[in-house]
């Protein structure tokens, strides 16, 4: 067969495999990071990349985004990425080139397993690790980095890796131990995963004697005692006042998402109080720990279910966006002491806050009841004296005073907007904006990804979903923003005009990018 009539005798195989590349999905790369790709049908492709998946908070050591062009001819994919600010890793941006190769079943199969990480329990929506597609015959590819610029650390993606995530509720109340020997579910009743709420801080209480009470796991989950009329459970509880008309705007807040009856939460919210007004009191409590393991394996492989505030990295409870990783203290007048999200650490002298009123918190977490509250009770003195809890809490915010900035500051910071998603920009010299943004349960419900331009005080660009949760939103479009007073150091931006549905339409700086 001469070499024309071989190039003839291929070509259909090459258009089957060209109709059938559809590059979407999760992707796992040998930076321990996975990477969920939306490949549009026009050949554009965006993503968002987390680090360390496997952690109850991922994305911590880098989360970067990515848009660029799919080249079925060439199967090449160019384009530009930029981190943004979750977590506190160093930013960088840059340009990437990847090759498109398509692999044998046997490496796609050993490629599909390398990604580290702790074992995970076999039950949804862990368990399933066989793919995202699933479907036999389909060809299996691998992206390979030919160039980049800016320190990118990826260099080789096989498909997999959107099994993480965290596990059912309710198989997380029944398994996460207390240290009275007994589990969270027999204690504490869940009603709503993953609510957010704005609220004031009337107080604060570390319920953990220190000294001479070590801090280790073992020493906590043998040690329920009662020192000076306290139980000593290691929770981290505050008691604050919720912003109650924001809550009531949250799209569907009172309709969706309830495992219980609302009814028991709203009216331990509207009970009046002595003077009349609605109590709209809340008990936020954060644990110290959220492991599976019982007293006789309180030193094995740590099983952790849902963050503490003794937990490391990504299991850790977040403060501004970092880990508190047992960063909590309490002096001799009772003051809760956490590390400073607003100054940096100089050498060893690490700044702390004392967490006292007046203060602004977002709380995001899990709104509970204790069993001890009888729910469905309608006695006014009952009402107020038993508070709904966000318990556990997964992630503190404190708003940062706008009105102490660094003189650098910019676009760049966590943002909340009015669809309840949390909002990573990145500021790219004024001109430039990118961001990641993940709704209120981690981007399960819905993740976008924006790349637009800042110019005579108007940011337009493009934005589109990508795929982190299994059914979440699976849309793109274009957004025109308007910043308010300041232009890149404001603190507020609307919407000016938008296509594909996008939901937000408001956001409201949290605070500027945590110091390193």
């Amino acid at each position: 067969m001469n070499a024309r009539r071989r190039i003839r005798a291929y070509l259909p195989e090459v258009a089957q495999m060209v109709q059938r590349i559809d590059l979407s999905g999760a992707w796992q790369a040998d930076d321990q990071g996975v990477y969920y790709v939306r490949h549009l049908p026009d050949n554009t492709v965006w993503w968002a990349g987390l680090s360390a998946p496997w952690f109850f908070h991922a994305g911590l050591a880098f989360t970067n985004v990515f848009r660029g062009t799919f080249d079925p001819g060439r199967m090449t994919l160019t384009g530009a990425w930029a981190d943004v600010p979750r977590g506190n890793n160093t930013l960088q941006q840059g340009n990437l080139s990847l090759d498109v190769v398509k692999i044998s079943g046997t490496q796609a199969v050993r490629a599909h397993e390398a990604l580290p990480g702790p074992a995970v329990p076999n039950i949804p929506p862990n368990g399933d690790r066989n793919g995202d597609d699933g479907k036999p015959g389909k060809p299996q590819f691998q992206l390979r980095k030919t160039s980049g610029t800016g320190g990118f650390g990826g260099s080789v993606w096989n498909r997999g890796g959107g099994q993480w995530g965290p596990l059912p509720l309710d198989y997380r109340f029944a398994n996460t131990r207390r240290n009275d020997h007994n589990v969270f579910s027999d204690h504490v009743t869940p009603y709503r995963d993953f609510t957010v709420a704005f609220a004031d801080l009337e107080g604060a209480d570390l319920g953990w004697a220190e000294p001479p009470m070590p801090r280790d796991y073992c020493t906590w989950v043998f040690s329920w005692l009662r020192i000076g009329g306290e139980d000593q459970d290691g929770d981290f509880d505050m008691v604050v006042r919720i912003h109650r008309n924001d809550l009531d705007a949250q799209p569907h807040f009172w309709d969706q998402g309830w495992v219980q009856p609302a009814a028991y939460i709203r009216n331990r919210f509207d009970a009046r109080q002595p003077d009349g007004t609605p109590n709209n009191r809340l008990r936020p409590e954060t644990i110290m720990y959220g492991r599976d393991n019982d007293e006789d394996h309180c030193a094995g492989q740590p099983g952790i279910l849902m963050p503490g505030w003794m937990e490391d990295a990504g299991d850790s409870v977040l403060i501004n966006g970092q880990p508190l990783n047992g960063g909590l203290q309490q002096d001799f007048a009772e003051n809760v002491l956490l590390p400073d999200p607003f100054h940096p650490a100089t050498g060893t002298q690490i700044p702390e806050l004392i967490l006292r009123p007046p203060m602004t918190l977002r709380i995001s977490g899990c709104l509970a009841l204790d069993h001890h509250e009888c729910p469905d009770t309608t006695d006014p003195a009952k009402l107020l004296a038993h508070l709904p809890e966000i318990h556990p809490v997964y992630a503190l915010d404190i708003l940062q005073d706008f009105s102490r900035r660094r003189s650098s500051a910019s676009l760049t910071g966590a943002w909340h907007a009015d669809d309840v998603g949390t909002y990573y920009l990145r500021d790219l010299g004024g001109t430039e904006l990118w961001w990641l943004g993940l709704s209120r349960d981690q981007g399960r419900s819905f993740a976008n990804v924006f790349h637009g331009r800042i110019m005579d005080g108007s940011i337009a660009g493009d934005w589109a979903d990508v795929p982190m949760g299994p059914s979440g939103t699976r849309s793109q479009g274009t957004l025109t923003l308007t910043p308010g007073l300041g232009g890149v150091t404001t603190t507020v931006i609307t919407t000016e005009d938008r296509s594909g549905g996008f939901s937000g339409s408001r956001w409201q700086k949290l605070y500027d990018r945590p110091v390193a």
